[in-house]
């Protein structure tokens, strides 16, 4: 049996590293390359870092981080999403992933991607990333609005609504967020409106913008920003108009989280929540994080 080659990843490796995340990973869309590129490659934020194992020239595991653009202690920065780790059937249990997410946080820090975040369910994977040194923070809270009678008073637009970098300044001022995705227009543009996934429809009312994609007969936001929770109230109520419910994730007493619930949307009881969805964050340089509060939407996860 040879000896599998740990090796940086470069665009070359494209199909090879979309090949074996869909071995590994059938249902995951950046099997699509079109899908993997328009993040990895077509990134307006920097370059994406990622490793890969080789053997016999053959990509047999992988591991990417593509930048978001970010606030970190209040300061613009990129950090780096860490995502698609995988290691082909043929390759598994053969211990391959932990030097794998060494190599690839070590290589983050050289980037200048001063941290890594990770998001899972998987409680295998979150071992696996643990051991390279990402902390799991408490699950996300899932929150759900019914549908209801009445309209919201917004509309649905067929772009980026205008005046969703004031709208973010405005929310960071706010809420005083210091740490996570600076979700103003590049981010919305980028994050949605160049995907090859989707479709994503965007809401807007007096004061208020959201991103949802449908699945089914359920709506899940992606993106709130709103002045105050009547202005969120009217965009969630426009959304609901066409699904059963909406549904949207945030960190628990964090200030996406009030936000919703004062929009009228419902917490559910984490004995409902069959598995929580997590979110991890490394240091790249290996210092130790500190007490920040982390501001995480659904849209963060890479690819909903």
């Amino acid at each position: 049996m040879s000896e599998p080659v740990l090796r940086p990843a470069t665009p070359d490796d494209d199909d090879a590293i979309a090949a074996c995340i869909g071995e590994a990973f059938p249902s995951n869309p950046k099997a699509r390359v079109d899908v993997l590129r328009w993040q990895y490659r077509d990134n307006p934020f920097g370059e994406t870092v990622g490793w890969v194992y080789e053997d016999d020239g053959r990509v047999v595991a992988h591991y990417s981080a593509y930048p978001m653009p970010y606030l970190l202690d209040g300061e613009r920065t990129v950090a780096g999403n860490a995502v698609d780790a995988a290691i082909a059937p043929s390759h598994q249990g053969r211990r391959l992933f932990s030097p794998l997410a060494r190599a690839l946080y070590d290589d983050c820090s050289h980037h200048g991607m001063r941290i890594a975040v990770c998001y899972a369910r998987n409680p295998i994977a979150m071992r696996g990333v643990a051991k390279a040194g990402v902390q799991w923070m408490p699950g996300l809270r899932v929150l759900v609005l019914p549908r209801r009678p009445g309209a919201g008073r917004g509309e649905e637009v067929a772009d980026v609504p205008d005046g969703i970098d004031e709208l973010w300044a405005r929310t960071v001022a706010r809420d005083g967020i210091r740490n996570g995705v600076q979700r103003g227009e590049a981010w919305w543009r980028w994050r949605y409106a160049a995907s090859p996934l989707g479709p994503y429809r965007y809401f807007t009312a007096p004061g208020a913008a959201a991103v949802v994609v449908r699945h089914g007969r359920v709506g899940y936001v992606l993106e709130l920003l709103a002045d105050d929770e009547r202005a969120a109230r009217r965009v969630l109520r426009t959304a609901a108009q066409d699904v059963l419910a909406l549904v949207t994730v945030a960190v628990d007493a964090g200030p996406l989280h009030r936000l919703a619930r004062g929009a009228g949307m419902f917490t559910v009881p984490r004995r409902l929540q069959p598995r929580s969805a997590y979110y991890g964050v490394v240091d790249t340089s290996g210092a130790p994080l500190g007490d920040r509060a982390w501001h995480i939407g659904w849209g963060d996860m890479d690819h909903v």
